[in-house]
């Protein structure tokens, strides 16, 4: 379902709303525009404690595949190389396919977006920009493939109405979940 651009600048009424009348599909579409919300804010949205503790749960989800992004580049395809600078000598990471010492300076302006935290991960386009320029097809090849990897992990990460609902069964009483508990 794709919202209006007015209702995208006030997710947190919308989830507000979609929480007071337990809207489920409404939840689910509205919930990945707040992953970077404090927890303050959204223990005012929530106002039911089983609920909270299930948004953290959610919240989880996006932390684990953002820790999966920041680890990725550590697979990616590069060599070490001592350089003399200064009559010095210092290690540099360089491409492995076309052996340039220009630096890691993409996998660095990744890597810059992904430290702003689970937001990074709400348009992979801008965190991984027009991938681009680079310095061969192996450092292309290696930063799609970490694109895609990431891509698939947000794939999998469930509704939140999903840990509402499995939370219903483990519990054996979905009531549990919709009283206000404040």
């Amino acid at each position: 379902q794709a919202f209006p651009d007015d209702l995208l600048d006030r997710p947190s009424a919308v989830m507000g709303y979609a929480a007071e009348s337990q809207d489920w599909d409404l939840m689910d579409e509205i919930a990945p525009f707040l992953i970077d919300e404090s927890s303050v804010k959204m223990a005012d949205l929530i106002r039911n404690s089983s609920m909270l503790i299930l948004w953290f749960q959610y919240l989880e989800k996006w932390d684990q595949v953002l820790q999966t992004a920041l680890s990725f580049s550590q697979s990616r395809k590069v060599s070490e190389y001592k350089i003399a600078y200064h009559y010095n000598h210092v290690t540099t990471r360089g491409c492995n396919g076309c052996r340039s010492l220009a630096g890691d300076t993409t996998t660095i302006r990744i890597m810059r977006e992904l430290g702003k935290g689970v937001k990074s991960l709400r348009n992979l386009d801008d965190t991984f920009g027009t991938l681009g320029p680079f310095c061969c097809d192996t450092e292309r090849e290696d930063i799609a493939a970490w694109k895609a990897e990431v891509e698939r992990g947000i794939q999998d990460i469930p509704s939140f109405s999903s840990l509402l609902n499995s939370s219903d069964s483990e519990s054996g009483d979905a009531s549990d979940n919709t009283e206000d508990d404040t």
